[in-house]
């Protein structure tokens, strides 16, 4: 996770502060947001506690951009086991852009929660 200075190119602006976190791969939309958020939030932290004596770096490399997700792209295709639309299910939102398929003419919704142990 990255704070960059927003510039007219598309992530090309100098970098502030990174930081990473690991993800055991078991993780769902709702957990992985909430991860997200809390790394974001120590990141703005500790650029405003340093700040104004914060210092930057250059960016190298090409600027990488992420398409936006529609609702189109939480289809399934039924022709493939649990295990491998496991992480196209759990990257998918159960309220805003739940998983579905089509089948005989019908639409059908499937969601993914875990159970709490």
């Amino acid at each position: 996770m990255s704070l960059i200075e927003a510039v007219k190119e598309i992530d090309a602006g100098p970098i502030y502060f990174q930081n990473s976190f690991m993800l055991d791969g078991t993780e769902l939309s709702d957990e992985i947001r909430n991860i997200q958020g809390i790394q974001f939030l120590r990141i703005i932290k500790k650029f405003l506690v340093k700040y104004p004596n914060v210092k930057s770096k250059k960016q190298s490399g090409k600027g990488n951009f992420n398409k936006r997700r529609y609702p189109k792209d939480s289809q399934l295709n039924i022709n493939k086991t649990i295990k491998q639309l496991f992480n196209h299910l759990k990257i998918n939102n159960n309220k805003l852009y739940p998983s579905f398929f089509h089948y005989k003419g019908q639409k059908y919704i499937v969601k993914i929660f875990k159970e709490k142990i």
